[in-house]
């Protein structure tokens, strides 16, 4: 299952033009290379989260992007980029807030204390829940927020689909198969 959830997102980021990269700044002369993301670090402390739910985060991004042969969100600090997004935003802080707190009631202790089997069990009942739910709707907002923001880092972007960055060709061949040359 993991493969092909991985070949998916393969897929669908190949398909997008909108790929970020970050330049380091230069120091005296030197070139910087600037064709993939810098490396994801760890912030001292959260801005935003309380310390029992940025580690509640940090758990549900490593459940939905775990580490494989390639490093999980968690590796890459996604849980740290969720948590500077949703400090600036009084809407997103309260829905994640809520949710979270939610999570914890159906939980019914905090669900960062359960064992991963109980924790995949609740996520799995929330992501079947119909679509107007609100476990579902806080399920959706958790992975798509792990799957944008790991693979805008380098652990994501190239460890995982081998992005290179933008290079010029000095010519274009097009279409190669036999059947398609005129």
């Amino acid at each position: 299952m993991s493969a092909s959830r991985r070949q998916a997102i393969r897929t669908i980021a190949g398909a997008t033009t909108g790929l970020v990269t970050t330049i380091a700044p230069a120091q005296q002369h030197q070139h910087v290379d600037s064709s993939s993301p810098a490396p994801s670090k760890a912030p001292n402390a959260p801005l935003f989260f309380t310390a029992a739910e940025y580690e509640t985060v940090g758990i549900l991004v490593d459940l939905i992007i775990p580490r494989t042969n390639t490093p999980g969100a968690r590796d890459a600090f996604v849980h740290a980029s969720v948590d500077d997004r949703v400090k600036g935003d009084a809407q997103r802080r309260t829905t994640w807030r809520e949710g979270l707190a939610a999570l914890d009631a159906r939980a019914g202790s905090r669900f960062a204390t359960l064992p991963q089997a109980r924790q995949v069990e609740l996520l799995t009942a929330m992501s079947n829940e119909p679509e107007s739910a609100a476990g579902r709707k806080f399920f959706e907002l958790v992975k798509g927020a792990t799957i944008d923001l790991y693979y805008e880092t380098r652990e994501g972007l190239v460890q995982e689909l081998g992005y290179h960055g933008n290079v010029a060709l000095t010519e274009f061949k097009g279409c190669t198969h036999p059947e398609h040359q005129a």
